[in-house]
């Protein structure tokens, strides 16, 4: 892992996957700082994050799901604690690849199967990774491991 997203900049890809979230009321409890209010319109045409937008990322955890994905459906409880649990820190988001407009976020992701966990540092780095059912001490877990929450 560990991999910079060369696709998109990393700032713009944390934004675009806030954006790209099928449950509108992820952020709902996190400070009137959301993603797109972080983007700056002083960053370059190359997609290079301003000062500001640097000391403002925050890392994120995206849950890959789909509409008929029974353990997508246990874990979903679990992702909302974690969001609630941790909204100044890390921003917990879930993406349904059954949505058109979600394919080829998972196609660059490389989603084979779902759940899947992709962990992204604040910087775009993917950070580590988890297919499979994962409960909430599994994902806090990790979260702590890579230094995200305490």
């Amino acid at each position: 892992m560990g991999h910079v997203l060369r696709s998109l900049p990393a700032l713009s890809l944390l934004v675009f996957l806030a954006v790209a979230c099928d449950e509108p009321n992820q952020r709902a409890a996190a400070p009137p700082t959301t993603p797109a209010a972080r983007v700056s319109a002083s960053a370059s045409a190359a997609g290079a994050p301003s000062e500001h937008q640097a000391a403002t990322a925050r890392p994120m955890m995206v849950g890959f799901t789909r509409d008929f994905c029974l353990p997508c459906q246990v874990m979903k409880p679990w992702i909302i604690q974690l969001r609630r649990e941790h909204t100044q820190t890390v921003d917990v988001v879930v993406v349904n690849i059954d949505r058109k407009k979600n394919q080829r976020l998972a196609l660059h992701f490389g989603i084979k199967s779902v759940p899947t966990q992709i962990f992204v540092s604040a910087a775009g780095r993917i950070e580590a990774r988890s297919e499979g059912v994962a409960s909430k001490e599994d994902m806090t877990s990790s979260l702590r491991r890579l230094g995200w929450i305490h």
